[in-house]
């Protein structure tokens, strides 16, 4: 019985591996690269890194603590040759490093000997896998020093991490994470499809465990090994924060064991963030709930949560259309829509506008329109011109829609939808222009008079002119009227 339970373990948890259900067990660190004026392994059996260039060990301030670091020029770095004997399709990746600029591109870790732009990046100062994923927040900043941590399951999903908070996370689905046939990991060092995106800075630790380490084991990461003895920080300060939206925010973190500096993720557009004294600052934005990633770090490791930031209208005011139809001929060539405010005006407010296609057809009938209306404190009205087309052609009326939409220091109130009804306008059809000439040969001495009608069988028979007198040659009379249904009568007076 018992060898029978072994067995069933056994072929179980050899069921769970081959499905990559091993993600939450404990990962073996399989190499601890420390640049203590070597380039060898702490950790595990992994080969010694081959240096990229010329760095240079020397001291430098890490999370407060003078250690021995790696310095590297851009297109510098180091390199693990045979790396599938330490890296396999599933891991996790840390390194602790600084660049000296984090402008556009530079380059992390590379997985295919140079030979293909995909790869780990700094953009901007946000996480990058190259060509799939950016993250947000701009946690890398000049000259700081950031841990990134990169994990891979047996399954391919790929998650990013800066100073502990997760930034990336994609299915690799086209093994752009993992070793090519060259096996060679490399960091720093840009690929030569297109070259230089790679920056100088300096590299305090590198790590490799042979499997992927959880989000709460990554966030609980220590940083340089044996740099100090405090515990990682414990971030205090509330992680909720209301506000209405245009009104100011100003909110600061803070943790336990004097941490050194802070980063956050998912920053939004109308936020601001300083590492240094870990305070975000700005002006509300749309009604809704934010998640913001914040993170506290010393030398002893760090601590990730997230901040609820919660935004709610300021009910004081109400923006909405003025009337919800509108009817315009085509030939308008413009119709103007007004956008009324109404309560308490007496702060700044907006609002955006979309156009939204009905039967009518965007470049055909109308033309695309959208934008922010900006009330200034104590503005009631807003016209929005929108631009109509004329087809020339015959058709039914047509219509399309003008939508309002996220509010700022207001609230939407109906109509936020105005209908605006093409009326057709044909094009007319071009009237036959006539001038008449009548001719007819005539006896000397005959008297005769020329007459029209528009329909010989129904209207009278009007003169054109009376009174003429026979030549004996041919006579000619002009009709000054110019009609395309004129008919002409010649009659004879002896």
């Amino acid at each position: 019985m018992k060898n029978s339970i072994l067995l069933k373990l056994f072929c179980l948890a050899f069921f769970c591996q081959m499905l990559g259900l091993n993600e939450g067990r404990a990962q073996s660190l399989v190499a601890d690269y420390r640049f203590e004026d070597s380039a060898a392994s702490a950790a595990g059996t992994a080969a010694p890194l081959q240096l990229i260039g010329a760095p240079a060990w020397q001291n430098e301030v890490v999370d407060g603590v003078n250690r021995r670091v790696l310095a590297f020029a851009a297109g510098e770095g180091c390199r693990l040759l045979n790396a599938s004997q330490t890296l396999g399709n599933a891991y996790t990746i840390v390194v602790l490093f600084r660049f000296g600029s984090v402008t556009s591109w530079k380059r992390v870790i590379d997985f295919k000997n140079r030979k293909t732009d995909w790869g780990l990046y700094s953009y901007y100062g946000n996480l990058n896998f190259y060509n799939l994923i950016t993250g947000t927040g701009g946690a890398i900043r000049p000259d700081a020093y950031i841990q990134i941590a990169l994990t891979r399951n047996a399954q391919g999903n790929v998650r990013g991490y800066v100073n502990g908070l997760a930034e990336i996370d994609f299915s690799d689905t086209g093994n752009n994470a993992v070793l090519d046939p060259d096996n060679i990991l490399s960091f720093f060092q840009d690929d030569v499809v297109v070259s230089n995106e790679h920056a100088a800075g300096a590299v305090s630790r590198i790590r490799i465990w042979n499997g992927p380490l959880s989000a709460p084991a990554v966030a609980a990461l220590d940083r340089s090994a044996g740099s100090s003895p405090i515990p990682p920080p414990v971030i205090s300060s509330s992680l909720s924060l209301s506000a209405i939206s245009g009104d100011l925010i100003n909110y600061t973190l803070s943790a336990s064991n004097n941490p050194i500096a802070y980063s956050v993720t998912n920053l939004e557009s109308w936020m601001t963030f300083d590492a240094v004294l870990g305070t975000i600052t700005g002006t509300a934005g749309a009604p809704g709930v934010y998640e913001v990633g914040v993170s506290a770090f010393n030398a002893g490791g760090s601590d990730s949560q997230i901040l609820r930031v919660t935004v709610s209208p300021r009910t004081g005011s109400s923006v909405g259309f003025s009337t919800d139809s509108v009817r315009v001929p085509e030939t308008s060539g413009t119709v103007l829509v007004t956008v009324s405010r109404t309560g308490d005006v007496s702060g700044a407010a907006s609002v955006s506008y979309a156009t939204q296609p009905g039967s009518a057809l965007a470049g055909v009938n109308y033309q695309t329109a959208t934008g922010d209306l900006a009330f200034a404190a104590g503005e009631r009205t807003k016209t929005i011109p929108l631009t109509l087309l004329w087809n020339a052609l015959r058709e039914i009326d047509k219509s399309f829609n003008l939508d309002l939409s996220s509010p700022v220091n207001t609230i939407l109130a109906q109509p936020t939808r105005v209908r605006v009804v093409i009326e057709d306008v044909p094009v007319p059809e071009p009237e036959i222009a006539i001038s008449a000439v009548v001719r007819w040969p005539s006896v000397m001495g005959a008297n005769y008079r020329v007459l029209w009608s528009e329909d010989p069988a129904t209207a009278p028979w009007k003169v054109l002119q009376d009174n003429m007198k026979g030549t004996g040659s041919e006579l000619v009379v002009f009709d000054p009227i110019t009609s395309p249904k004129r008919f002409y009568r010649i009659e004879l007076g002896l």
